[in-house]
């Protein structure tokens, strides 16, 4: 059980405390994405289920990529991803592997 100390393994659950999450506090992976995963299956849970988790990409990067799931389901729940940037998959780009979502994706076009 993890509490957001930014260390998944493999079928561990993450739970976000409720709040804004932002790149600007030197907490994301890189300048252009906040959250990686690269083959890992488990759960990312608001710990209200509400969606008051919020992913901010701040109109800069992109909030999430998700790199498959090693053979097994990622769950992604009571999230919101809000106001990411990139090509493709702003808020989350997916590539490959089983997902699911519950989560709330602010979307502008």
């Amino acid at each position: 059980y993890n509490t957001g100390n930014s260390i998944m393994t493999f079928g561990d659950t993450t739970v976000l405390t409720v709040g804004v999450y932002i790149c600007t506090e030197g907490t994301c992976v890189s300048s252009q994405e906040m959250l990686v995963t690269n083959d890992l299956h488990g759960d990312i849970n608001c710990e209200n289920d509400n969606a008051s988790c919020i992913l901010d990409g701040e109109e800069e990067r992109r909030v999430m990529e998700v790199y498959g799931t090693s053979q097994s389901k990622l769950s992604i729940r009571s999230i919101t991803f809000k106001d990411g940037k990139a090509d493709r998959g702003g808020g989350i780009f997916i590539r490959g592997g089983g997902i699911f979502i519950n989560a709330i994706v602010d979307l502008h076009l």
